[in-house]
């Protein structure tokens, strides 16, 4: 049986709530395919932004299920407040009007899925869907007529493998006839489910790899991609895709925010100019300085400190021991809004190299990890950050040693 005419959508949905009046632009392609029973592989790199969804999940979208018109629904959904876990779900309502019958399960992960890129993995077959995020995958491998076997598979970052559905009882089977559509997309919520959004203006991307789906025959399913689109050309490629241009709640979806670069497809959403928004008030300063641990008489304070000079015998200079996962933060009375970080690197010529392969991270109230990038480079002798985002922690960390001339925060306590 086929899905007939299962549109792959990739989205940027940003409907804000009063406190978030101004227009966002966002992107949403569309594309015209038929598939059958089968496993639709993604592999991309989710927004980490707090109030943010990135989602993947098929629903009968020309149906408008949102007005209370039948709906067919699985789905895979990603919190950017929360990038450690995810919600998956099945959702039905059968006829116009009637009762939505739905199995929301929260999904806990073993790693951070808004650092890196991930395979998100959708699986349909008979009544049973599986989902699964890995950082490798190998399609050839992995034996989709029998997802039990893969539970406590190290490959799979989903806690205790793969979440497996069953259907029937609350959750009837999702028809094969109906027109269904795959969607890949990042929708701002702005509550207490996906976390709030940042105050100011914001840009926000959500890059894209590749989109596999594979068909099965049967009980077989066929390795080679029956449709795929490695997004390898600088342009979008009209054979298979449209580019919205249309409004949806407060988002004007423009084809101006689809980009391609270096093999991604990068969509993007965006509120007003970041730059004009940034704070000018280092909140750093009022902060608490702690790190895991001191070497040298490099205190943590010394980051914090207001003197930006990175010679070390200057004695504005942290120093941590050489050890795995050395970190230092710094802790704001109350939460805040993050405009832009800037990290000062130590400039003896001996050790500037030691700040590379480090990541930036800001954390919730609860340690929650809600905003995170990495970077290979050292900072020479500076790194400008935009994070755009709010939280009560900053976090620097790296294996080994870790020193840091100065660190500034530009935002503001939350309202």
């Amino acid at each position: 049986m086929k899905i007939r005419f299962l549109y792959l959508l990739l989205v940027l949905l940003f409907p804000f709530s009063s406190s978030h009046a101004a227009t966002s632009e966002g992107a949403e392609i569309i594309s015209y395919q038929t598939f059958g029973e089968g496993v639709m592989v993604t592999k991309a790199k989710m927004a980490p932004i707090s109030g943010t969804v990135s989602n993947i999940f098929f629903y009968n979208r020309a149906d408008e299920p949102w007005n209370g018109n039948k709906w067919y629904e699985y789905d895979f959904e990603l919190r950017g407040a929360h990038p450690k876990s995810a919600w998956s779900q099945i959702r039905v309502r059968e006829n116009d009007g009637g009762q939505l019958r739905d199995a929301p399960v929260n999904i806990s992960m073993s790693e951070n899925i808004g650092e890196k890129f991930f395979h998100y993995v959708l699986v349909r077959k008979d009544n049973q869907y599986i989902y699964d995020v890995r950082e490798t995958f190998d399609i050839t491998t992995y034996d989709f007529t029998n997802a039990e076997a893969h539970k406590g598979n190290s490959a799979s970052v989903v806690v205790g493998g793969p979440r497996i559905y069953m259907t029937g009882g609350r959750i009837a089977n999702i028809p094969m006839v109906e027109e269904l559509d795959f969607s890949l997309g990042i929708t701002a919520f702005d509550n207490n489910w996906a976390g709030r959004l940042p105050n100011n203006a914001y840009h926000g991307d959500y890059v894209i790899d590749f989109a596999r789906f594979y068909e099965f025959s049967g009980d077989t399913l066929n390795t080679f991609p029956q449709w795929q689109d490695e997004f390898n050309n600088n342009y979008l490629d009209t054979s298979k895709w449209f580019a919205a241009s249309w409004t949806f709640a407060k988002t004007q979806f423009t084809p101006d925010n689809v980009a391609f670069e270096n093999g991604y497809m990068i969509l993007s959403v965006n509120r007003g100019d970041i730059a004009s928004s940034i704070s000018t008030t280092n909140i750093a300063l009022n902060g608490t300085a702690t790190q895991s641990t001191t070497a040298y008489g490099g205190l943590a304070t010394r980051a914090i400190d207001d003197n930006r000079n990175g010679v070390y015998s200057r004695g504005s200079v942290t120093h941590t021991e050489n050890k795995s996962n050395s970190w230092w933060q710094v802790e704001f009375d109350e939460q805040s809004q993050i405009d832009q970080v800037v990290v000062y690197n130590r400039t003896n010529n001996c050790c500037i190299a030691r700040l590379t392969d480090f990541s930036v991270s800001v954390l919730d109230d609860n340690d929650n990890v809600v905003w995170t990038k990495f970077y290979s480079a050292y900072p020479s002798p500076s790194l400008t950050i935009d994070v755009n985002t709010l939280g009560k922690k900053l976090r620097i960390n790296r294996n080994g040693v870790l020193s840091l001339a100065e660190v500034n925060v530009y935002g503001a306590s939350a309202p």
